[in-house]
C-alpha cells in the first residue's frame, strides 16, 4: 500500500513539475521579448541544427546542421550574413562538430571523422537505425 501511495506522490510532483515548467518557459520568453527584437531565425534548412558562432566582425555564421539526404550526421556550413549565402564546408561524410570562426581571417576550425575509413558504412548503418 505504501508503494502505492508513494507512486502516487512522484506522479503528482511531476504533473506539478511539468505544469510549472511550460509557465516559467513562458515567463522567459514574455520578458525576452521586452530586451530582444528583430529576431531572425538563420538556420532554417535541413532536419536540424546545432550549434553556431559568429565571427568577430558579425559578417559570418559557422553552424552544424543534418542537410545532405546521404549524411545523417552534421556537417559544418558557413553562411555569410551580409548577402545569405550558405556553403558547406566540411567534407560531406563523416561526423563533425565543434566548429570555430576565425575572427580576422577567412579560416574555420572543426572536428570531423571523414578520415575514418568506416564513415560511410557508419552513415548507411545509422540510416538503418533511424528508420
Amino acid at each position: 500500500m505504501l508503494s502505492v501511495l508513494r507512486m502516487a506522490v512522484i506522479f503528482g510532483l511531476l504533473i506539478l513539475a511539468s505544469t510549472s515548467w511550460g509557465l516559467a518557459n513562458q515567463v522567459e520568453k514574455a520578458e525576452a521579448d521586452q530586451f530582444l527584437t528583430g529576431l531572425h531565425q538563420l538556420t532554417l534548412s535541413g532536419s536540424r541544427s546545432g550549434e553556431g558562432y559568429f565571427r568577430l566582425d558579425g559578417n559570418y555564421m559557422v553552424f552544424q546542421s543534418e542537410r545532405d539526404v546521404d549524411n545523417p550526421f552534421y556537417q559544418i556550413y558557413l553562411m555569410n550574413l551580409v548577402s545569405g549565402e550558405t556553403k558547406r564546408i566540411s567534407p560531406g561524410h563523416g561526423k563533425t562538430t565543434c566548429s570555430w570562426v576565425h575572427p580576422l581571417e577567412e579560416k574555420v576550425l572543426y572536428a570531423s571523422t571523414h578520415l575514418d575509413k568506416e564513415a560511410k558504412a557508419k552513415q548507411k548503418d545509422e540510416f538503418k537505425q533511424r528508420a
